[in-house]
């Protein structure tokens, strides 16, 4: 799809120049005008409706995601990461980002369910690199496919949340008995 006038090799419109805003829609790039960009009109309707609106934006109310919705989803995967690694020290998850960039966090949330395999009071913060290996060599061991790499991971200081919070959804559906596609696994021998 091509919004605008003729586009030049470079993806820039040549009709507007850099003044559009680009999107991603099921892998096809969709460039739309930026309208703070774009000249105002002094007159006629739109100018008359730019000269009555207030000049203090309206603060929005923040909306509760929808039941059942990915973002609904979304927060209730990463509360159950805060209940499975409440009371962990260096351990304060509050996204799939930057809440995860030490290791630390991959640990608790193994700990809680292979606590024999994850010495969790010994790791420490600063040692990124072990922390991430000592996590996903056990949580390979339990069965959860390490989706993540160890020096992709130490080399961000903010992790890809959708990369995170897919195996982090691993992790949830391994613990859980869930298997995708398929019938529900029976539950892990020391849970009841």
């Amino acid at each position: 799809i091509r919004v605008g006038g003729p586009r030049l090799s470079s993806g820039i419109n040549a009709e507007y120049g850099d003044s559009f805003s680009k999107f991603l829609f099921f892998g096809t790039m969709i460039r739309f005008p930026r309208y703070s960009d774009q000249p105002k009109p002094k007159s006629g309707f739109l100018g008359v409706v730019n000269q009555a609106a207030p000049k203090n934006p309206v603060k929005r109310a923040h909306s509760m995601a929808a039941p059942g919705s990915a973002a609904s989803k979304k927060q209730a995967l990463l509360h159950w990461c805060q209940r499975m690694t409440e009371g962990k020290a260096h351990v304060d998850i509050r996204n799939f980002s930057s809440s995860w960039n030490n290791g630390m966090a991959f640990c608790a949330l193994f700990h809680h369910f292979i606590p024999d395999q994850i010495p969790y009071d010994t790791l420490d913060p600063s040692n990124r690199e072990y922390n991430f290996a000592l996590a996903f060599k056990e949580g390979e061991k339990a069965g959860v496919t390490a989706l993540l790499d160890v020096e992709d991971m130490v080399e961000m200081k903010n992790p890809e949340w959708m990369s995170v919070m897919t195996y982090i959804s691993l992790i949830y559906n391994h613990f859980n008995g869930i298997r995708v596609g398929g019938p529900r696994l029976p539950p892990m021998p020391n849970q009841n």
